[in-house]
């Protein structure tokens, strides 16, 4: 049962910790867009849906 969903916003981080498995650091300027956000917590097909992430 899937209590809670956390939405990155952003892959900008001032470390660059070896063990990040999202590979964030002070480099990376990649935003996860408000409309794809947005879809994600609705389950918006093709928008990168809760449920497609769990398909």
């Amino acid at each position: 049962m899937i209590t809670s969903l956390h939405v990155l916003l952003t892959y900008t981080c001032p470390f660059a910790c070896d063990h990040c498995f999202l590979f964030c650091g002070p480099e990376r300027t990649d935003l996860y867009g408000r409309s794809k956000a947005s879809g994600t917590c609705r389950g918006n097909p093709g928008k990168g849906s809760a449920h497609q992430a769990m398909a």
